[in-house]
């Protein structure tokens, strides 16, 4: 399902890329040449491609055709080495789905997707808020495997629901931030 989606992900960047590469190429002014001196380019020896995309977006879908992940991004980057495809997203804010259905909102400064492990790993400013907006998480490093429904947290885990305050060094919840465990030195705190 992810494998599929990556791939078709690094096929449409194939794709572009490619179309950009000829329009480039074939559209540069040629000046004429003066007699007895040999043409000099400014260009390097191997062109680069680079795509920019206003409220560009991925949405994925699992075998069933179901939501699992719809994310908005600013930079997007996708390899593959043999089956493994790998989506590299920058400035993040993405839907998670719980059966079909949304379940919480994810904004992290860099998302990996990876077809081999099939996760989405968050970092840099990485947060959780459930679809009710009532319980958030935020840490170090957010992984979610959409297919055990299951998120994890490492690194300064910050819980917040209402009034509660919970930090920790890693959490255990799924998706929807309805259940959780914390592990890990966990403080607590009530404001008011």
């Amino acid at each position: 399902m992810e494998r599929r989606l990556l791939r078709r992900c690094l096929l449409i960047a194939c794709i572009i890329a490619g179309h950009l590469i000829f329009v480039i190429g074939g559209c540069q002014q040629r000046k004429p040449q003066e007699k007895g001196r040999q043409p000099v380019s400014n260009q390097p020896s191997s062109p680069r491609v680079e795509a920019r995309f206003k409220a560009a977006r991925i949405i994925w879908h699992d075998e069933h055709g179901n939501r699992l992940f719809e994310a908005r991004f600013d930079k997007a980057e996708a390899s593959q080495e043999g089956q493994t495809a790998v989506v590299r997203l920058r400035n993040v804010s993405a839907q998670l789905y719980s059966g079909g259905k949304p379940a919480s909102m994810l904004t992290a400064r860099e998302v990996i997707a990876d077809s081999r492990t099939e996760e989405v790993r968050a970092s840099g400013g990485a947060k959780v808020v459930s679809i009710s907006g009532n319980v958030s998480a935020s840490a170090g490093r957010i992984v979610w495997k959409a297919q055990q429904d299951k998120l994890i947290g490492y690194d300064n885990v910050l819980l917040a629901r209402d009034s509660l305050l919970v930090k920790a060094q890693s959490i255990v919840a799924d998706t929807r931030l309805g259940k959780a465990t914390l592990t890990g030195g966990a403080e607590l705190s009530l404001s008011e």
